[in-house]
């Protein structure tokens, strides 16, 4: 900015504060605040300023003096409106440059160039020998070149940053991607590996519970072949109990025959049944004469009663014998019984 600002400031602050000194209301006031703004007590002077604004709101000269004294303090943005306020309130086209170029002012220091360069051309069009104003206006239109051009660069290095943050974070989210496929992958193969350990885990627990049933199985069948050959071992003693007893009943039969031949032939005779007597009505009508030699028995001889007895006793033993050859692996006796038919 113009090095003379300071100056300029100062005069218009000091030329206005004397046109006005006259006025007893808000004067002692101002003429109070200017002696303290000169001796750069500008929050004193704010002080005074304030208070004859409160006296008089709407007088120019102490909105014009609160916005010096608030620039001073560096409240740019409140300076600001009292500058604007004091423009729209005075009428004196002089007194109104001085307010717009100080409105230039702290629209610089808010950094708005636009506004600023605005300011300093009102006041350039009602003052034109202000060379402050002028200067100001070629001062703040290189800086804003360069301003531009520096926000130009700024705006491209930023658009050319997020592009390549864009890039970057493209990147990101694809490895992020990738990297979630990955886990992905690896989850479902995790999860495939703990569904065959499952499986594999039940397949022990039935191969396990299947040994335990072929184990038990296995016991149950020793013990049945246990009981069967138990079984077996009793069966072949009563079946060489049977042939024993057989035969004696067949020594005791030939035993009585022997002792029934070996007895006097009266003896035998009285012993044998009688023979019965032949049926005189077939012997008159004609019967055959063999049919009457078969039913007479001679002295002497076995009744037919008996021998038919001691044949089936002998059949039924035999038949006993022929049943327990014909049953396989089961034992027998190493002799045959024998035969008296």
């Amino acid at each position: 900015m113009h090095k003379r600002k300071g100056v300029l400031i100062f005069s218009h602050v000091f030329y206005f504060v004397t046109f006005c000194a006259f006025f007893t209301t808000t004067s002692g006031l101002n003429r109070d605040g200017n002696k303290l703004y000169q001796e750069k007590r500008y929050e004193s002077a704010l002080k005074n300023y304030r208070e004859a604004q409160v006296r008089n709101p709407d007088q120019a000269e102490t909105q014009y003096n609160l916005g010096t004294a608030l620039y001073q303090t560096d409240q740019f943005q409140e300076a600001d409106e009292h500058f604007k306020k004091s423009i729209e309130l005075m009428k004196d086209k002089d007194d109104k440059a001085k307010a717009w170029y100080n409105y230039g002012n702290s629209q610089y220091r808010l950094g708005q160039f636009e506004k600023a360069i605005d300011a300093y051309k009102h006041a350039l069009d009602l003052n034109p020998a202000d060379q402050d104003a002028k200067y100001n206006i070629e001062l703040l239109q290189k800086k804003k070149n360069m301003f531009d051009i520096k926000q130009k660069n700024r705006d491209e290095k930023k658009n050319e940053q997020n592009q390549n943050q864009q890039k970057q974070n493209q990147q990101q989210s694809k490895q992020q991607q990738s990297q979630n496929q990955q886990q992905n992958q690896q989850q479902q193969q995790q999860n495939q590996q703990n569904q065959q350990n499952e499986q594999q885990q039940q397949q022990n627990k039935q191969n396990q519970e299947q040994n335990q049933k072929q184990n038990q199985q296995d016991q149950q069948n020793k013990e049945q072949q246990k009981q069967d050959q138990q079984n077996q071992q009793q069966k072949e003693q009563n079946e060489q109990q049977q042939p024993d007893q057989g035969e004696e009943e067949q020594n005791q039969q030939q035993k009585e025959q022997a002792e029934k031949e070996q007895q006097p032939k009266e003896q035998r005779e009285q012993e044998t049944p009688a023979a019965p007597q032949p049926d005189q009505s077939q012997n008159q009508q004609g019967g055959k004469p063999e049919e009457q030699q078969q039913k007479q028995l001679y002295q002497g001889q076995m009744s037919r009663e008996d021998a038919e007895r001691i044949l089936n006793a002998l059949k039924d033993t035999e038949q006993e014998l022929q049943s327990i050859v014909r049953r396989p692996q089961e034992k027998f006796p190493d002799h045959n019984p024998e035969k008296d038919w």
